[in-house]
């Protein structure tokens, strides 16, 4: 009889709002616990991805330079790079440079815009004004 009665005072003491409320509380703390590593794992994961693309980047720019630099090691590519820097030739050689007319390109650009602002009657009345 007295086991049984120990066995009800441990049921009673396990089974109390307090020790209830206690394991509650813990559940809440792991939880947040569990809920702070895994956005503490997608930032990790995030910051990964992130250095690995500049790591792929600067391997990029590193076989760029490089081929850069074996092309100026040769005399045609120091020749190369001396035209495009400077816009030099050798002798007898004429230099011809393109340019766009700056002008001819604003003045068209205008006429888009006065063309766009213009309302949808006076456009009607302009189709019909070179109609009649």
């Amino acid at each position: 009889m007295k086991r049984f009665q120990q066995k009800q005072a441990y049921k009673k003491l396990l089974y109390s709002p307090v020790v209830i409320s206690g394991l509650l509380v813990i559940c809440i703390l792991v939880t947040i616990a569990a809920i702070g590593m895994y956005q503490k794992s997608r930032e990790a994961r995030a910051n990964k991805l992130q250095a690995q693309a500049e790591y792929n980047a600067l391997m990029a720019q590193e076989a760029n330079l490089e081929s850069g630099i074996s092309k100026l090691e040769t005399t045609e590519g120091i020749e190369e790079n001396l035209r495009e820097k400077y816009r030099v030739g050798k002798e007898g050689e004429h230099l011809v440079v393109i340019t766009t007319d700056a002008g001819n390109k604003k003045i068209a650009e205008e006429q888009l815009a006065e063309m766009a602002k213009e309302s949808w009657w006076m456009k009607v009345k302009g189709f019909f004004g070179k109609i009649f």
